[in-house]
């Protein structure tokens, strides 16, 4: 017997109006702006090198309701990045319990409001969740970040980074994994 529910990809003609529903509240939603605008620019920049590693799916396609999503991202691991723009998450527990459970997925940038959504998918199927490295958020507007005063000190050194400081930020990265080196690259 089907489910009355079903994941829905969106055409990537439509993750551009995805990504700005993300923007009321700022920067209460920036994670989620950024990782899909991240996305876009990523499949712009180099879509025969990128597409299939990126994915959208919706809850039965009604994502303009209340913009759930469920980013599935095949590089640098096999993960996923989910959002609401609802008060609860009521309909992305629905839509992340349609996701395939023999996936070891992980699950990126897990905010506090979205946290009971992958103890719900862990509980759902029987799975036990760990959170070797919990993700904390800060903001600051750039306003504000101008003001701001670093000491300057000998012992460190501030510049840009480079293409060649890609393997040192892949060595000391924890999430780093088998393709990580090309996600940093990047």
């Amino acid at each position: 017997m089907r489910s009355k529910n079903d994941l829905i990809e969106l055409p990537i003609d439509d993750w551009v109006t995805l990504r700005d529903m993300y923007l009321t509240d700022w920067p209460e939603h920036n994670t989620r702006y950024n990782a899909l605008d991240n996305a876009i620019r990523l499949l712009r920049k180099e879509a025969e090198k990128y597409r299939g590693d990126f994915k959208i799916r919706t809850l039965n396609g009604e994502w303009k309701k209340d913009g759930v999503f469920i980013m599935i991202i095949d590089k640098p691991r096999c993960g996923i990045l989910f959002g609401t723009l609802a008060d609860n998450n009521d309909r992305l527990k629905i839509a992340i319990e349609l996701l395939n459970c023999t996936t070891d997925w992980y699950f990126y940038a897990v905010t506090d409001k979205l946290r009971p959504v992958v103890h719900h998918y862990a509980n759902f199927n029987n799975f036990i969740y760990k959170t070797p490295h919990p993700c904390v958020f800060s903001y600051l507007r750039k306003e504000d970040a101008v003001k701001l005063e670093i000491p300057k000190r000998d012992d460190v050194i501030l510049k840009p980074l480079c293409y060649e400081d890609a393997d040192t930020v892949n060595d000391i990265w924890p999430h780093r994994g088998g393709n990580s080196l090309d996600f940093v690259r990047r």
